[in-house]
């Protein structure tokens, strides 16, 4: 394990990231929090707003006025930006702020399709006068939308963690827990995400890029049961990554419960059962290699 060592400003940018999450209305989800559009109980340097994020990514300076509230904002050209995520982390003894939002119309992605909307990102760094943007994107890869709400798969933190990794090369990968519901069931998913600072492998053109989903459980609590005269099952993965000499790590999702594998056919899963994901340069994201779990 790589041994941090923080200079004494780091330590102090700490210090202040950890009583400005200790103090916010919406502390404990992530290490530092990226303020709502109102004013943080402390604020620091440089702290960026949603709204503020917004024109990071979609105006040059001075340009745009994105309205709409803390979650939607109306571009003012016909899209519509949708407020994602937003993670602090450090990296290699620095400080980072990154958000995520995309573009709620799925025919707006520069990829193609229509099941895709375009995901961009804004990334500030803790500099000696605070926080500063560093790097925006308004395209790092794309995201489903769903099918009944056309929004995004919702974050899932306050169930599971985030999953990290650093790779020997010098760059982060991040799994973000998210979930979806459609017609009685819930699906879990980790949305991938590498952060290439050094422009190692440069997979988008900024320094980060949105590698897809990976598969990480589902249940159908919602539309089982007596009432509903259909049996339970549930099943959930637990992600890790399998490093691999030279590239991206492999993801493996280990499972435990039972799944629905056909009509009134509950299989209880075992110890051995997994799905393997492996990076597709081709696909600029990460492809089932090898699985257990048969197709519903």
């Amino acid at each position: 394990m790589r041994t941090i060592r923080r200079s004494h400003k780091a330590m102090q940018a700490a210090v202040l990231l950890a009583l400005f999450a200790a103090f916010s209305p919406t502390a404990g989800q992530a290490q530092y929090r990226v303020v709502e559009n109102g004013p943080p109980r402390i604020k620091l340097p440089g702290m960026p707003t949603r709204s503020q994020i917004i024109r990071d990514i979609y105006f040059e300076k001075g340009a745009g006025t994105p309205s709409g509230g803390p979650v939607a904002f109306d571009l003012g050209d016909g899209r519509e930006a949708v407020w994602w995520y937003g993670h602090g982390f450090d990296f290699d003894d620095r400080d980072y702020i990154t958000a995520f939002v995309y573009l709620a119309r799925g025919g707006d992605s520069p990829d193609g399709g229509d099941d895709l909307a375009s995901v961009a990102q804004a990334t500030y760094r803790m500099g000696s006068a605070g926080w500063e943007l560093i790097d925006s994107d308004g395209h790092i890869g794309g995201f489903a939308l769903g099918r009944i709400n056309e929004r995004a798969a919702e974050i899932d933190t306050e169930a599971r963690e985030i999953v990290r990794h650093e790779t020997a090369d010098g760059r982060l990968l991040l799994a973000v827990p998210v979930r979806t519901f459609a017609y009685g069931v819930e699906q879990l998913e980790y949305e991938l995400f590498l952060f290439d600072p050094a422009k190692v492998d440069p997979i988008r053109n900024g320094l980060w890029a949105a590698l897809g989903p990976v598969h990480a459980g589902e249940n159908n609590a919602a539309d089982c049961g007596e009432e509903f005269g259909r049996a339970c099952w549930a099943m959930t993965g637990s992600l890790s990554f399998v490093p691999r000499p030279g590239g991206l790590p492999d993801v493996k999702i280990s499972y435990r419960g039972n799944r629905l594998e056909g009509p009134d056919h509950i299989r209880k899963l075992g110890p051995d059962d997994f799905m393997s994901y492996r990076y597709d340069p081709d696909e600029r994201g990460y492809v089932i290699a090898a699985s257990t779990i048969a197709a519903s």
